[in-house]
């Protein structure tokens, strides 16, 4: 794509970065995921991984002040002890000893075989299952991943989506993970020098595709019920599954 011209490129990455932060404000993850594959063939991941955990971050902090009464804080806490205790310790091993494309198979057949079992039980009238010790396992990945390559969101939801049933404590309690835990990750990188006037200056350009998509993405998602959402969240789940695998 690297032969288009540059006009077309910034509408291709303003239609991307549309449509995942359309996704993310009515589950409350996605856009990322969403985004990786396409913005990756245009943008450097240098200068992608800023964008996306800049824009990530700002939107959880918007939706969690109007919604921080949702939030279920114990799950919060728990979460984000377990992502950045033993997160970045596990990106930095997955990094140096396991491949990208390898680690995003592994995960996209977890995320399908999951979400449809998930989808199957919601389909029969079954109740969710309690977590189970093992399960503690899923923010730990969720950081680690974040950290690594930006996919944190489909392994933070399989453990939420345990134990947090309503959609707006749901996405609340999500974006209190994503404000903080990329708020972090963002913070290495201006730290390390990381944070370019190129990373900058791409941010400025997609922010306009970045709040026309939550602003859409808020008006849908108040004619979703309590049922399609719980649905919703499981085709984006199997849809991010999709891309991570291709």
């Amino acid at each position: 794509m690297n032969g288009m011209p540059a006009l077309l490129l910034s509408i291709f990455l303003l239609v991307v970065f549309f449509c995942g932060y359309f996704i993310q404000q009515i589950t409350g993850f996605g856009a990322a995921i969403f985004c990786l594959p396409f913005a990756l063939l245009v943008l450097p991941r240098e200068v992608f991984m800023p964008a996306a955990w800049l824009f990530t971050g700002g939107q959880a902090i918007l939706i969690l002040i109007r919604q921080r009464k949702k939030v279920n804080v114990r799950q919060l806490m728990i979460v984000l002890t377990l992502a950045v205790l033993f997160g970045p310790i596990s990106a930095d091993y997955l990094l140096a000893h396991v491949s990208e494309a390898l680690i995003k198979i592994c995960l996209g057949l977890f995320i399908i075989v999951n979400s449809a079992y998930e989808l199957y039980g919601i389909y029969r009238g079954k109740k969710k299952k309690g977590l189970r010790l093992w399960h503690c396992l899923y923010p730990i990945g969720s950081g680690a991943l974040q950290s690594a390559y930006g996919i944190g969101g489909p392994l933070l939801i399989a453990y939420l989506n345990k134990t947090v049933e309503e959609k707006d404590a749901l996405r609340s309690t999500v974006c209190g993970y994503w404000a903080v835990l990329n708020t972090f990750l963002l913070g290495k990188y201006i730290v390390s020098g990381q944070m370019t006037s190129v990373s900058a200056g791409v941010c400025l350009m997609l922010l306009p595709a970045v709040l026309a998509g939550a602003v859409t993405g808020s008006i849908v998602l108040k004619k979703i019920n309590q049922r399609t959402f719980t649905i919703a969240v499981h085709c984006v789940l199997m849809g991010s599954a999709i891309f991570m695998i291709i």
